[in-house]
């Protein structure tokens, strides 16, 4: 449950430079990939972007994904000592529809290497800055929690981002046990009519004419390089009539705002 990144060990200097040295080659080859990564997540990116205003704007959307946080939900009847139920937190930050709208940056002030003395190539001021404001084209970003048991469970997985892939393009949930948008209840989930507090009748579709959803996710085995989430992704075109392309990012380094978003899920 809790685990320590960086261990001390005794040795000499000499030892620890050899252990160092012997590890580079991996580091760098590591490094290498996941830079690679990254570029072709800019780059699926940049092909939605590139379709804005063209019959393909509506066809394909991205996603990234990860399991998050993992919590202990709350259980006001449960009995004396009785341990509250553990889950975790898959997140799944979808990116679509390119828009042209105004978009605001926050700009930090940059001080040249001549001001800085030559102490730094470059030097920002967190304290000092500039919100600009420029026309651009940009995309939609949806933002989808999954409560799910087990973390790393891959068939989860899959289900939780078919249910996804059907409310951009049908306008409804299947497998959810309960679904909520702004605060109301999705049509589709199993709970629909027993579920407390405001309902949508229908709910527009976004993306009704989606054929291709381009995801990536980490390396970890257990979760998405196994059977399961090979079976996930090859019947998403069978259930839903989209494809799934599945790509795997290199283990240890797929950071980003999917982490922030689940360790606020339980505040939002």
């Amino acid at each position: 449950k809790y685990t320590r990144e960086m261990l001390p060990c005794r040795s000499s200097r000499k030892d620890f430079v050899l252990f160092f040295l012997e590890g580079l080659p991996a580091y760098i080859l590591h490094r290498g990939r996941a830079w690679w990564q990254t570029r072709n997540r800019r780059l699926q990116d940049a092909r939605l972007i590139n379709a804005f205003e063209t019959p393909a704007a509506g066809k394909s959307c991205n996603f990234r994904t990860d399991f998050s946080a993992r919590e202990a939900y709350e259980m006001q009847d449960a009995s004396t000592g009785q341990r509250p139920n553990v889950g975790a937190v898959c997140v799944s930050i979808v990116l679509h529809s390119p828009t042209k709208r105004t978009v605001k940056t926050y700009v930090k002030e940059v001080v040249s290497e001549e001001d800085a003395n030559g102490y730094a190539r470059w030097v920002v001021e967190v304290s000092k800055g500039e919100v600009t404001e420029e026309e651009k084209v940009a995309l939609t970003t949806d933002v989808y929690f999954g409560y799910a048991r087990n973390k790393g469970d891959g068939r989860f997985h899959h289900t939780f981002h078919q249910d996804i892939l059907r409310l951009l393009k049908t306008g409804k949930v299947k497998h959810a046990f309960a679904a909520w948008h702004d605060g109301k209840v999705l049509p589709g989930c199993k709970n629909y009519a027993k579920e407390p507090g405001e309902k949508w009748a229908t709910f527009e579709a976004r993306l009704p004419e989606l054929e291709h959803a381009f995801g990536f996710m980490d390396g970890a085995i257990v979760q998405y390089q196994n059977r399961e989430a090979i079976h996930g992704t090859c019947r998403s075109f069978a259930d839903i009539g989209v494809r799934m392309t599945h790509d795997i990012h290199e283990k240890h380094d797929f950071k980003g705002p999917w982490d922030n978003y689940g360790k606020e899920s339980t505040d939002s």
